[in-house]
């Protein structure tokens, strides 16, 4: 009897500690995800978020719980997605070399609080990425710098600096 109240112990013991750290993986899963988010009003009093300095901040208030604006961070940051060198943005007619960040590394980038666009930028420094990556859509990983994320309702995208690319 005793060996199988042993039994019935470990197992359960056992049992319970998997779920316990299956739950820790899940809410720490949980609060990777969302600790790119940042707070329209917070972002204002804070001198660094997610490891970068936030070098800017231009939000305002736009309806009811909503924030229209810039904030710009300073800090290198790795992604990984798919670049493609001539993105036609809005009505122009000349195309910029633009990054469509994957879902795996979006979380490495600082996101307003309510913006649920797809996660990608374009280039301040055309002629260096241009030279590095080529005129060939890609998947690559890089380091971008000075990535400022830019929300109003109006045909705007995020920006970043191109600084090197990472093997994949």
């Amino acid at each position: 009897m005793f060996r199988k109240l042993s039994f019935f112990t470990l197992i359960s013991v056992g049992l319970a500690v998997s779920l316990g750290g299956f739950a820790i993986h899940r809410a720490n899963s949980q609060n990777q995800t969302d600790s790119n988010i940042f707070d329209p009003v917070e972002i204002q009093q804070k001198k660094r978020f997610m490891g970068l300095d936030v070098v800017k901040v231009d939000l305002r208030p736009f309806g009811e719980n909503r924030w229209v604006g810039e904030v710009t961070f300073d800090g290198e940051v790795t992604v990984s997605g798919t670049y493609k060198p001539n993105t036609l943005i809005g009505d122009s007619q000349q195309g910029s070399p633009c990054f469509y960040v994957d879902k795996r590394t979006e979380n490495q980038l600082p996101r307003l609080k309510g913006d649920e666009r797809f996660m990608w930028f374009c280039f301040n420094n055309s002629p260096a990425v241009l030279e590095a990556l080529g005129t060939v859509e890609k998947d690559v990983k890089i380091v971008i710098d000075d990535y400022k994320t830019i929300y109003i309702p109006s045909d705007v995208t995020n920006t970043a600096t191109f600084v090197r690319s990472v093997s994949r």
